[in-house]
């Protein structure tokens, strides 16, 4: 019998993410192997994961759009790499933390970073 279930939306975004952060791992640096959370389901370990390769993935996104031009044969070489546009992740039905005064210093170029919180908000009265 076929039982057909609807894709869980939060799973499926989630295991986006850490392909595509595979591959941009893979695309800029020699590494041939990376580790990922064992469960995707397991929301503590993957906020664990993401918070161990932050400073890591911020050096290799930089380096990426710093030296773009050894990436790609379509940038043009007195523009490339000149303008950083940031669409803020702005959806008008996502959950927002209700902490609005936190900020990013530690990226000296950009000054201070207004972040919120680092974790998604609880759905339905769920607590840790």
């Amino acid at each position: 019998m076929f039982c057909r279930t609807n894709l869980d939306e939060k799973l499926f975004q989630m295991t986006w993410l850490i392909i595509n952060i595979a591959k941009f791992i893979f695309m800029t640096t020699d590494q041939n192997m990376i580790a990922v959370p064992m469960s995707i389901r397991d929301m503590s370990e993957c906020n664990e994961y993401f918070l161990a390769i932050k400073i890591n993935l911020y050096k290799h996104f930089v380096g990426f759009w710093t030296h773009h031009q050894r990436f790609t044969k379509k940038c043009d070489l007195g523009t490339c790499s000149k303008v950083f546009i940031v669409d803020g992740h702005q959806k008008a039905n996502r959950l927002i933390c209700q902490y609005k005064n936190v900020f990013d210093d530690t990226i000296s170029e950009l000054g201070l970073v207004q972040m919120g919180c680092l974790y998604s908000p609880l759905r339905r009265g769920k607590f840790a």
